[in-house]
């Protein structure tokens, strides 16, 4: 079963707020110049080749320089609003699982060289989603974490002095972990309420559905559960596929569905 926009979905972190500092927006972007991206990928002094990003362009630079979102992505529950770096990578998670939801088309997509670098010239500024796909090298699985890259990206020159980047690098953020050698895996979705003073106004339920994703392939909905107080807000998958028929290695993702 695909899941369409009918079926908004917003991960279980909740809706998540992000943007640039205003007061470093106090100052124009060139519309004129185009930005680059470099993605340079490696784990403990390690460069990893093979290793593939897509790259979302999730916003546009407003009339006074906030971010305004694309068509693609306007019609989620998130906004950019707000400006901590936890804000940036728990929205990169949100959006990464409103994008293989509604199997959104990337930008662009970028696999690293030999020596981990991949690079995309060209941009138009704005706001970008980069997520990679998990990379196995020999015994080894590498999960890269989503990441929000705003193009240009802004450099602090002084104490209240700062200029735009046009030509921004990233070292996107990943875990190691060892090859899975069994053919099942476990996976637990816990639903956590931030809604202190509030708890009279949560839904007696909620849906939650399972995302499966493989290499290049379009994600699709695996099942779907409720998630309530006799169940204590969880449900645990304890046998669920650790790769394809084709020997690649599944990503599994949970969504809930809006409230």
């Amino acid at each position: 079963m695909k899941i369409g926009k009918k079926s908004i979905c917003a991960l279980l972190l909740g809706i998540m707020l992000i943007s640039l500092c205003p007061q470093a927006l106090a100052f124009s972007i060139d519309p004129a110049k185009t930005a680059s991206l470099t993605v340079d990928f490696g784990y403990d002094g390690e460069k990893l080749s093979g290793a593939k990003f897509d790259i979302f362009y999730i916003a546009s630079f407003g009339d006074e320089e906030d971010f305004v979102l694309t068509d693609e992505f306007a019609g989620y529950p998130v906004r950019v609003t707000d400006n901590t770096v936890e804000a940036w990578n728990e929205l990169a998670v949100v959006l990464k699982g409103f994008a293989l939801a509604d199997n959104h088309k990337p930008a662009a997509s970028i696999t690293t060289d030999v020596n981990g670098i991949a690079e995309l010239n060209n941009l138009t500024a704005g706001l970008y989603l980069v997520v990679g796909s998990e990379l196995i090298k020999g015994e080894y699985v590498y999960s890269i974490a989503p990441t929000i890259v705003c193009l240009p990206g802004l450099n602090q020159t002084g104490d209240n002095t700062y200029e735009w980047n046009y030509n921004v690098k990233i070292q996107p953020k990943s875990v190691r972990g060892d090859k899975p050698k069994d053919e099942s895996t476990r996976f637990e979705v816990i639903k956590k309420w931030n809604d202190k003073g509030y708890e009279s106004k949560r839904p007696s339920e909620i849906t939650v559905q399972l995302l499966c994703k493989v290499a290049d392939e379009k994600g699709y909905a695996y099942d779907t559960v409720v998630l309530n107080k006799a169940n204590n807000w969880k449900y645990e998958w304890d046998k669920l596929p650790t790769y394809d028929d084709k020997g690649q290695l599944i990503e599994w993702l949970a969504i809930e569905c809006t409230v």
